[in-house]
Order: C-alpha cells, then structure tokens, then sequence
C-alpha cells in the first residue's frame, strides 16, 4: 500500500524498515525537527530521520502539522495509510481519517495498560513482570482507539528500560507489519478498549528519579532499572548528587536506618525500608565518572554507618 511513516524515536525504526521489507510503498517519512543535545547543544537528527535517509525515503520535518502546507504535501501523496509510531505529536482527525485505511499505531504496552508517553518505563517501575505491543487505529483520544492486535512479553528481572525498549521495537515491528497484511487483505478487526481496565504512563520528569529508601529494595530496582538514560535515580552522597545506574536484589536482610551502607565481601549495598539490602552495581558522583560498586567502596574510605541521602533534602 501506499503509506505515509510518522516516527520520531528510535522504537521506530524497526516498523518503518518493516513496512518498507514488506513492500509497502512508503511515500514520506515525518519526523520532529532537529534539536539541540549534548554538552555542546549542537542539532542532532532524529533515528527515523537517519533511517529515512539511509532508505532513500523523502523527509518532512515541520514544527506543527497544522503549518501551513502540511495536508497539501500529504494528500499529494495520497496515501492508503498512515502508520504513527513513537512521533511525539498528537494526530490530527484531517491527518487520520485522509487515507483509506486511516492511521495506525504501535504503541510499546498490552492497551489499555500504560496509556501514554513512557509505556516502557512505567512498566518496569510498577514492577509488571509481563509487558508487550499493541497496534491499534488512532482516533481522537490519548492512546485510546480500537486495538487491532497483541503481542505479550515477559520483563526480565534485571532488565532495563533501554533494553526493553529495543526488544518490543522489534515485536512491535513485526506486530506492524502483520496488521497491515491483515488491513490490506479486509481481514483486519479492531476491538475497542476496555476503558476500565486503563492505566497510565505519563512522560517522565527529572522528579520521577528522585527515590526513597524507605521504600522496598525491590522498587527501588525497579526504578533504577526504569529510568534509564533519563532522568535516573539520583541521590545523595556526603552531599553530592550521585546517580544509581545498576542495582541487583539481593533477598538478604540489612541492618540500620534505611539508606545506610553495607560494605563489605567485595560490594557495595544499601539497606532500604523493607529491611533488605540492594547492591549497587555502579553508580556515578557528579562530574565523575561511572565506577563499580566495589571501587566505590575502596575509593571513598567509608566510615561505619554512613548513608546514602534522598537527593534534595538536607
């Protein structure tokens, strides 16, 4: 089919080089802008974006579909369908309902769980042990159309939130590429949510990494594994903003205060408000770099009690 891609992140590669392997003609791909990253804020591309261009596909890359030209550039291409995948903008109805089929969507959860910006992420911090990909139609909601299929998954123990988003990219991209065979084929059957049953994943914040340790090892983990690259759990050291980067549980008992550090048998550990300890893999102090728990231990001659604070209180 004749299709218009609209994609943004790196989840959605995989799905444009799946509608593209499947033989669909993909007549543009619309991405955000380029914006500044880094330390020296210079422009950098987007994923779609470089992916596009390595397929030999036409750009667009407007700050507002409602800017002028926008519906005249994609109705010259009189696409079949549109197939929205991590964009970053909310379709309008002229832009869903311009195709024949309409518009769909691969969304990173099992819908109508973890509606929203950071699926992934919220997945993992909620502790859910299974996740998966949905496709669905687009309508006027947040994440809200009929779905048209699922695939299911389990999270592993350990797994992060960059990992997890790479392996559903992939399921998602196969996901794609059946529901267009299915919609081209008239076999295709989208079934309204059950709005009931619906959570949330909203975009994450810097706050979002800033834990607890009264809270239970095992949500800490999981929010250390969660929010990574960004915003990541930050706390404090002797003062200092350090980020937690990777935990294990451990199941073993710890003594004192929550947030006092276990040294000791070549580790680093932290007890935490369920009376458990946490290792810390690797952490990072500000403007240093990372390090292994057990460097950190060696480095810092720590003393007997001494904690780990909650970032951002004294």
């Amino acid at each position: 089919m004749r299709a218009v891609f609209m994609g943004t992140a790196e989840f959605a590669v995989p799905s444009l080089e799946a509608m593209v392997e499947s033989g669909h003609a993909v007549r543009s791909v619309w991405t955000q802008p380029d914006r500044p990253a880094g330390r020296g804020r210079s422009l950098r591309e987007s994923h779609v974006k470089r992916a596009a261009r390595r397929l030999g596909i036409e750009i667009h890359q407007p700050e507002s579909l409602a800017d002028d030209g926008v519906r005249e550039v994609v109705e010259s291409a009189s696409p079949e369908i549109l197939v929205v995948v991590a964009y970053g903008r909310i379709v309008p109805e002229w832009l869903r309902t311009a195709p024949r089929y309409g518009a769909v969507n691969v969304h990173g959860s099992l819908l109508p769980l973890f509606r929203g910006a950071a699926p992934v992420n919220w997945a993992i911090a909620r502790g859910e042990s299974v996740t998966g990909v949905s496709t669905m139609a687009i309508d006027d909601g947040l994440d809200t159309g009929p779905v048209y299929d699922r695939e299911s998954t389990s999270i592993g123990e350990n797994e992060t939130a960059p990992e997890l988003s790479e392996r559903l990219s992939r399921i998602g991209a196969s996901l794609l590429a059946r529901t267009v065979a299915a919609i081209a084929r008239g076999e295709a059957r989208a079934v309204p949510q059950d709005g009931a049953r619906a959570t949330r994943a909203p975009r994450l914040r810097k706050e979002d990494g800033r834990i607890r340790w009264d809270a239970p090892a095992r949500t800490i983990h999981n929010q250390v594994r969660a929010f990574l690259p960004w915003p990541s759990v930050v706390v404090s050291f002797r003062g200092t903003p350090c980020r937690i980067l990777e935990t294990r549980t451990t199941g073993e008992s710890a003594g004192g205060a929550p947030g006092t550090i276990l040294s000791g048998a070549g580790r680093l550990a932290v007890g935490c408000g369920d009376g458990r300890a946490l290792e810390i893999v690797r952490l990072q102090l500000e403007n240093r770099r990372a390090v292994r728990g057990v460097d950190f231990v060696h480095g810092k001659r720590l003393e007997a009690g001494e904690r780990f604070g909650v970032f951002g209180e004294s």
